[in-house]
């Protein structure tokens, strides 16, 4: 759908790394497309975005209360690229300004995002022979 318009489109992924931390990175775009004449499509408007998140995650254990916690955290959350086409021009002014604001909503949300990670404890599974 991108070809011609957005270089180097990447695969989302999710990745495993030391210490707990998962990274993922996820792009996705979308496009309206108009029947200008019969059997003829165009690109009306089309949108395509990448994201990036570094989630650390942390499980202990109690014996003693066979309790499990898992605590985790957001530390890092951001939009790496935002395009936007007009037909198949592109509309730096909006992408610019729209990847401003991703940013800065996409930073709350990470204060926000601990609070969310929080799981309750939760008791040891039960195991029936």
């Amino acid at each position: 759908m991108f070809k011609d318009m957005v270089k180097e489109v990447k695969p989302s992924t999710v990745r495993f790394l030391k210490g707990s931390a998962v990274d993922v990175s996820l792009g996705f775009g979308c496009a309206v497309q108009v029947e200008t004449s019969e059997g003829k499509w165009e690109n009306f408007r089309s949108f395509y975005s990448e994201f990036y998140a570094k989630i650390t995650m942390e499980l202990s254990a109690n014996d003693a209360s066979k309790r499990i916690k898992i605590d985790g955290d957001v530390t890092d959350l951001r939009a790496i690229r935002v395009k936007i086409f007009k037909q198949n021009e592109s509309m730096v002014a909006e992408e610019t300004a729209l990847t401003m604001m991703m940013n800065m909503g996409l930073g709350m949300a990470k204060a926000q995002a601990k609070k969310l990670l929080d799981i309750p404890q939760m008791g040891y599974p039960t195991i029936k022979k």
